[in-house]
């Protein structure tokens, strides 16, 4: 069972306290209802409950940083208005390119398309996302990755945020490897992935190797 969202961000914000301060110093507070509704309201005005848990322990990372990579296996957690602006840029870029985004198919289905139910939660600054989706099915909600140089083969980083951040947590202060149960399904999939473990330079960058 996954650990509630609000420890799970506990453990990981007293790593970061005790580990990088510097990135520690990159999280910003929770954010106001009002930011939050401003994201429900493209999504016929719901959310996955675990992501409005997260946004109520805290409000993103400061994504002009190149230290707080909070999210393996490297990602800056998108404050919520960062969020909408780049579900908005992704929108725009199927747009120009003559895409259908709503393409169809149910949560977790793999693609070319940036389908307008996939919501942005983190950067990776080069163009890389996390992002939920959102399209209706057992998945829904469930994490995946959006890379627009590499069709999506369909297979979830975490079933929810909730698993997203007991996973993340657990690399952080128990030493255990995020993201091996889906470097698993990769490789039944004949994709390679391999697990991250977490460390801080001397900087305090936070990198996922």
């Amino acid at each position: 069972m996954d650990l509630p969202v609000a420890d799970s961000w506990a453990r990981i914000a007293a790593w970061l306290t005790a580990n990088s301060p510097t990135a520690a110093e990159c999280v910003l507070p929770p954010v106001p209802p009002e930011a939050v509704n401003r994201v429900a309201a493209e999504f016929d005005g719901h959310l996955p409950a675990d992501l409005l848990r997260w946004w109520q322990c805290m409000g993103g990372v400061t994504t002009d940083t190149a230290v707080a990579f909070v999210l393996p296996p490297g990602y800056l957690p998108y404050p919520p208005d960062e969020a909408l602006l780049a579900w908005r840029q992704g929108l725009a870029l199927m747009s120009e390119s003559g895409t259908d985004a709503d393409a169809g198919g149910v949560a977790g289905a793999g693609g070319t398309a940036f389908d307008r139910r996939f919501l942005p939660i983190a950067t990776d600054t080069c163009g890389q996302m996390l992002y939920l989706d959102l399209r209706s099915g057992d998945l829904y909600g469930c994490v995946m990755e959006w890379d627009p140089e590499s069709p999506n083969p369909g297979c979830p980083m975490w079933p929810n945020v909730a698993a997203m951040l007991a996973d993340t947590a657990a690399a952080m202060t128990d030493s255990i490897p995020a993201l091996s149960e889906h470097a698993e399904r990769m490789r039944r999939l004949g994709l390679w992935c391999d697990p991250a473990t977490v460390m801080v330079d001397s900087d305090g960058t936070i990198e996922w190797e």
